[in-house]
């Protein structure tokens, strides 16, 4: 998948069943004006945009961790109290 720049978002666009699409909201927005989602059946579309998650995953590639907020954190090497803290809280 090409990641577009420039503030172009992302989205997943799926019925759950047989169409599952992750493309930039412009490529969406042209499937939709070609009308690529016309059915005759009765059918639903879930649109999700999923632009933060490729920016965190973006970001923890670039850094080479993987960091997400209120995740426990490992320590090692430093005592709290004469113990040893394996793990607290960023």
């Amino acid at each position: 998948m090409k990641v577009a720049g420039n503030g172009i978002s992302h989205w997943l666009l799926t019925d759950f069943e047989k169409k599952i699409v992750i493309d930039s909201e412009i490529e969406i927005r042209d499937m939709f004006d070609r009308g690529d989602f016309h059915s005759t059946d009765q059918m639903a579309y879930v649109l999700l945009n999923i632009t933060p998650l490729i920016q965190k995953i973006g970001q923890a590639l670039v850094n080479q961790e993987i960091a997400f907020p209120n995740a426990l954190q490992c320590t090692p090497g430093k005592k709290r109290n004469g113990r040893r803290n394996i793990a607290s809280r960023a």
